[in-house]
Order: C-alpha cells, then structure tokens, then sequence
C-alpha cells in the first residue's frame, strides 16, 4: 500500500505490546525497509542494528541466519549509499521559522497595539512591508476539539485523516493515527474526557471550553487564582493559557438570557469534572485503573470555592469562545468527485485571534492539520494593520447582511471601507445591475456608477419572459439559450450573474454536443464575472478553472487550437 510511517507505527506498537522475542528481528527488518522508503536514513539503520541484535534471541538455523545477516548487510550498504547521494538539505520548513517573541507563532514583521478606541481594542499592525504571499503566522491551537461527524476518519489528536486507526483502551469513540498520538491525548485530556463524551458533544462549543481548561491543568489554574480575582491575571507571552483568558469575552455585553444558558452550561460541565473525573480531585484516581474513581471521603470534597473559580473560567471560556473560535477546514472529496471545504475541527488560536475584522481581509487562513497558516492576500505597507474576516466577507453578504451578522455574534459595528464607502457598500448590487445605455456602465439604484446617468427600466415582454426562464432554471434547448443570452446582454450589466448564468448553461450544453470552442467562449464570459465577484483567488474561480481545464483538455484533443495560456483577470 506504500503506507511506509503507517507500518512503522503498527511495528512499534507490537513491540510494545511483547511481541514473541523470537520474530521481533523480522519487525526489525522491515521498520528499516519502511524508515529508507522515508529517506529516514539514519534511523533506518538504528533499526538494522536492532534487527541483528534480535536475531540472538531468534530460532533459525545457522543457515537462515547467515542469509538474514546478508540482507541486513545490503540494506546498510543501500541505506549509507542514499544518505551520501542525497543532496537535499534537511532544513526547516520556513512555515516553523516564525520567531516574535511578542506574539508567539507570528511574524517578526508584526506587533500588537492597543488603541483608546474600546471597540477597537488590541490589533496587528505590520512593522515592515509585506509582499503577498508572505506567511504572517503559524500557529498551533492552544486547543482544539475534532467534530463528531470525523471521529471515525480522522485522528483526534493531530486530525491527519487515517489509514490505520489505533482506538483508545477505554472507549470506542475516540480514534488516532498512532499510539503516539493516542498517549498525548491520554495525559492531556482525554483521560478525563474518556465515557463523558456524549455530554460533551451535547454542549457544542462548550466541548472546547472544557478542553481548555483541562489544557491548562488543574495546578496551573489553581497557581493563578489569586491573580485572577485581584484582576491582574495580564497576558503575557511566556504564559500561553494568559493570552487565551485575556481574549475579548463580551460578558457584559450579551443578553440576560444568553448568560443565564452559558452559566448553567458552566455549572454542568464543572459538575460533570467533579463528579465523574479525577481532575479536581486527583487523589480519587485508582493506579492502573483509568476512568475508575475511588469515593470521596469525608472532608475531602472539593471546596466549593474552588468549584465556583473552575467554573467562572468554563463560562468565561464559553463566552470568548463564541467570538474567539477558528474552525479548522480542510478540502475533502466526495464519492462524486466534488471537492468541498469542510469544517473539521474548532481550535482557539491565541495570537491570530488579535487581528481585527475587516471585510476586506488583507490575509487567508488555511491549516495543516491543526496548525494554522495565515497568508497575506495583498501587500501591507509599514504602519497599515492587518485584518481578519470573521465570516461576513464583502463579495459574499450584503452591507446589511455583514453588520446584523457582526453585531449578533461580536457586539461591534464595522467601518471597514467596504461598509463606510458608499460604493463598496453596494458592491454586490452590480451583479444584479441592468446596463447603462451610454456608456454600459453597471445601473445601480436608478443611476449609472460609472457616468451617473439617470435610468429608467423600459418594459419588454420578450426579456422579461428570457429573464425568467434563466432565473427559474427552466428547462431549455441550446438554440432558446442563445436567444436568451443575445437579448439579456443588450440589457444587463456585463457582469450581471443572471447573464452569467445563461451562460454557463449555455457552455455546458456546447461542450456536451462536443463543440468545446463555442463552450470557451461562454465560460470565458462566465468566469470574468466569477473572477469580477469573488476574486481569482477564490474557491469560486477555482471550480471554474477545472471547468476550464476540462473544455481545453478535450478540445486540444478534439485537434483544435494549441492550448494556450488563457487569462482571466478580476473585472
């Protein structure tokens, strides 16, 4: 199968789990074939060695042993001839080479400010240039919780999806894709998530309030709770649980009922850590017996105190969490073919939760497996900031749209440009716009953007019925399509998406009768107002690139034109 790490890791766990001493120098032999397939040269041959000091304990006749030391031999000689001929520098990925002793897993080209401005709060700003492309952080969740729907496809710890799950010895929900990663999460968390995992789910981003606090360990918290009811629990770079207590949390800000559901959330997931886990109670844990509790004895009940401060943090964390949280995509493809991003996991990123909104971000997010990668999409200047999207992104969502999503969820009014230009704040109308008959400008509100002529709709029964039919997505043949597309391009704007549309039926129906010229010219069309809408960095223009690559394909195979570069630039 060419799973070489996976079969590794199957070989170290049988090792683990006494393998018969008289074959171990077969698992050893073939860990060394698997480490040189890796170019993991040098651990290849530790393994050799290990292999011929386990043929001492083995059964095999002189002979047998005799031709498992030649194998051994050629492997080390094949194994020392790779390591010389490689030429390859091992360095590290510039991805892990992000050093800001200010904000942990960002560039050296960022800093943080704070201004007076209350909403504003803290935001990144950048201490030099940034040219696009430039990686601005790389950053490993503080934590991070896999959604239930991939427990069975993707490891819980690292969410790499996986070939050979490794299950945990005490419950049949959670999955790894190693016994490495399986015993990370053990003493991290799951030793008390382990049999309270349906609660858990039950309570949705309470999953990862919780999480986060078992992350910081009952010491740690217990360490700090003098500073945190005197108020000068600050954040501080060397203390990674402090920059994720100090996020925005909006407490005081939400709805008298929204608090009520997060504090009995809270009292039900500090109960459910009392009761049915060790992590307050450490001394209740029985040796070798994991998820068994002995009872608590007179007068060693956690103190309600502390109960109350466990909790208060759990609330806290919930609230934060609502305006805080990252989900962590990732590109999956269906059993169709279709590639979708999909939201795998949720983490709480501390450093990259800093960057303010805008609705024109200056950045994009992408993950390996949980770490997250932040990219910028434009150039940055010295001094200008550098903003997130939070969701309602200005090619996407109306003006109105953005602020009522905005104000919902993060108690703030946006004056990104997208939402203070009068208009930018019409942006998406233009692709719903009638054209201008002076200068075929995009009519918006009645009035031309371009030359500010008056317009007026004239009635025309012959577009209105074309206009329809596209917009319903009624049935038609190629010739109806063309007359539909001739009419409504004399009307609307060249960008208009009904237009688009049209053609893109239209592209389709060319490429199915196998005329793939006539079907670039119409997708051509189609993805300037895809590029116009969504930019050519989308996963929009995406989908139409492997539309495109598809027509170009069977038409140079077809014996048409030589395919050339094609360009389709953001109208």
């Amino acid at each position: 199968l060419g799973q070489y790490q996976a079969a590794c890791d199957d070989i170290s766990m049988a090792l683990q789990y006494k393998y018969p001493k008289h074959l171990e120098y077969k698992l050893g032999l073939r860990k060394a074939q698997c480490l040189i397939r890796l170019a993991q040269y040098k651990e290849g041959l530790r393994a050799l060695q290990q292999c011929q000091a386990a043929l001492d304990f083995s059964k095999l006749s002189d002979d047998k042993k005799g031709a498992i030391v030649k194998d051994i031999n050629a492997l080390e000689i094949e194994a020392g001839k790779l390591e010389r001929k490689s030429s390859i520098d091992i360095k590290e990925s510039p991805l892990m080479e992000l050093n800001n002793p200010a904000l942990p897993g960002a560039s050296p080209k960022l800093v943080v400010e704070v201004s007076n401005d209350k909403v504003k709060g803290r935001f990144v700003t950048a201490k030099e240039d940034i040219e696009v492309g430039e990686v601005l952080f790389c950053e490993s969740p503080y934590s991070c919780v896999l959604l239930p729907p991939y427990y069975s496809s993707h490891c819980c710890s690292c969410l790499v999806q996986l070939v050979a799950p490794v299950p945990c010895r005490f419950c049949t929900q959670t999955r790894y894709c190693s016994g490495s990663c399986r015993d990370t999460a053990w003493s991290g968390h799951h030793q008390y998530e382990c049999g309270q995992l349906d609660l858990l789910h039950s309570v949705g981003i309470g999953h990862l309030a919780t999480r986060t606090v078992l992350a910081a360990g009952r010491d740690s918290l217990l360490s700090i709770k003098g500073a945190v009811k005197a108020g000068t629990y600050h954040s501080m770079a060397s203390d990674p649980y402090s920059r994720v207590f100090n996020l925005q949390h909006h407490l005081d800000r939400l709805p008298v009922e929204e608090v009520f559901q997060y504090t009995l959330t809270a009292a039900l997931l500090v109960t459910m850590l009392n009761k049915n886990t060790a992590f307050l109670s450490p001394e209740r844990a029985v040796a070798g017996l994991p998820g068994k509790l002995r009872p608590v004895k007179p007068g060693m009940e956690v103190e309600d105190k502390v109960l109350h401060y466990i909790g208060g943090l759990i609330l806290r964390h919930l609230a934060q969490l609502v305006g805080n949280a990252h989900a962590v995509t990732e590109l999956l493809e269906g059993e169709d073919g279709d590639v979708q991003q999909v939201r795998l996991a949720t983490g709480i990123y501390p450093s990259a939760s800093m960057m303010n909104h805008s609705c024109i971000p200056t950045i994009i997010n992408s993950f390996t497996g949980p770490k997250l990668v932040v990219r910028a999409v434009s150039t940055v200047k010295a001094g200008m900031e550098v903003t997130n999207c939070y969701g309602p992104h200005y090619r996407r969502h109306t003006y109105v749209e953005r602020q009522e999503m905005l104000s919902n969820q993060y108690m703030f009014r946006c004056l990104c440009k997208a939402c203070t230009d009068q208009k930018e704040r019409t942006y998406l109308e233009r692709f719903k716009a009638y054209q201008c008959k002076k200068c075929k400008g995009a009519v918006v509100n009645n009035k031309c953007e371009e030359c500010g002529e008056a317009w007026e709709k004239v009635s025309d029964d012959q577009f209105d019925s074309f206009y329809a039919m596209i917009e319903s997505d009624q049935d038609a043949d190629i010739e109806t399509l063309k007359k539909a597309e001739k009419i409504l391009s004399t009307m609307l704007f060249c960008h208009n998406q009904t237009l688009a549309r049209v053609r893109d039926r239209l592209a389709r129906a060319e490429a199915d009768r196998g005329e793939y010229g006539a079907a670039l010219v119409y997708l051509r069309q189609a993805m300037e107002t895809t590029a116009a809408r969504f930019g050519s960095d989308s996963i929009e223009f995406g989908h139409e690139l492997l539309k495109l690559t598809d027509v170009l394909v069977a038409l140079h195979g077809d014996g048409g034109v030589d395919v050339k570069t094609v360009n389709i630039v953001d109208g």
